[in-house]
């Protein structure tokens, strides 16, 4: 889509691709999981026990941000969240605690995985 609209919005758009395009990078270890859905949770918790922070969390769905960041919390996990629900002012302080390493987990909506470098549970 950003293509796209560069092409149309653009006289002779340039191009700069940083690595391969498309390819991850090389620092960043990717690895797979299948779990049944009604597994994911209690999954997610053995991932956080064993993985040192910061850790990036992205769901689908506000609701499932918002499940998910109780379910942390409740077991004691360091956690904020934000999405499209939450005001700016909210997201921000949020971001902010997470970025100063006051919480170890933030749960986003896939629209905030812009930029972000960490680890990443995508639920």
């Amino acid at each position: 889509k950003i293509q796209n609209f560069a092409r149309s919005a653009l006289v002779k758009p340039v191009t700069i691709n940083v690595g391969r395009a498309g390819a991850a990078s090389i620092n960043v270890i990717q690895e797979v999981e299948y779990v049944k859905q009604e597994a994911k949770i209690v999954y997610l918790l053995e991932c956080l026990q064993k993985t040192t922070p910061p850790v990036l969390i992205f769901a689908e769905k506000k609701q499932d941000v918002d499940a998910i960041h109780e379910y942390l919390l409740l077991k004691g996990i360091e956690a904020v969240a934000i999405h499209g629900g939450k005001d700016q002012e909210e997201r921000s302080r949020s971001v902010e605690a997470f970025r100063a390493g006051k919480k170890d987990v933030l749960v986003a909506t896939d629209v905030a995985s812009k930029g972000w470098i960490s680890r990443i549970f995508n639920m």
